[in-house]
């Protein structure tokens, strides 16, 4: 199969990326990857790695640029939306949503901000940064939940104060 010629930059390369990267290959793009560890079994696939955070996009916009990347994508990762997106605005490439939206989709507070309080489905939420602040609720049951958490991590049901 003749190379395509294009550059993919697949951010992640754990197993939930690994199709992806095998997929881009079929294809007859050269696979560059990132990720933040070194132990990915999807490294050894890809043709180039470099490790970097897949949610720092300023250096993912820099090597972007720096090896002349056709297009960034990811898969199964909701934080490496709001970096490709904003890599691939830095870099003028195509991408489906801006680095804002993604940013707003990735934070809860900030989607529920941007849904605004007349949304038929909003439910009540308060941001807080400290436990004294979360005591202060007066709705129950709640949900506590990190604004940054992934995969729903981290995630507690409450049915009062204490």
């Amino acid at each position: 199969m003749n190379r395509m010629e294009k550059k993919l930059l697949v951010l992640g390369a754990d197993n939930a990326r690994m199709d992806l990267i095998d997929c881009a290959k079929k294809m007859g793009c050269t696979v560059y990857a990132c990720s933040g560890s070194y132990t990915d079994k999807g490294i050894s696939e890809a043709d180039y790695f470099e490790q970097i955070d897949v949610a720092d996009a300023d250096k993912i916009s820099r090597y972007v640029r720096d090896n002349k990347i056709d297009c960034v994508y990811s898969v199964g990762n909701g934080a490496a939306v709001t970096t490709l997106s904003k890599a691939a605005e830095n870099q003028n490439l195509f991408h489906f949503v801006s680095g804002e939206t993604a940013d707003i989709c990735n934070q809860k507070h900030r989607m529920r901000e941007a849904l605004g309080k007349d949304f038929r489905f909003q439910v009540p939420f308060s941001v807080c940064e400290t436990l004294a602040e979360a005591r202060c609720a007066d709705f129950f049951p709640l949900t506590v939940s990190p604004i940054d958490s992934r995969g729903q991590k981290e995630i507690f049901r409450a049915e009062n104060a204490e």
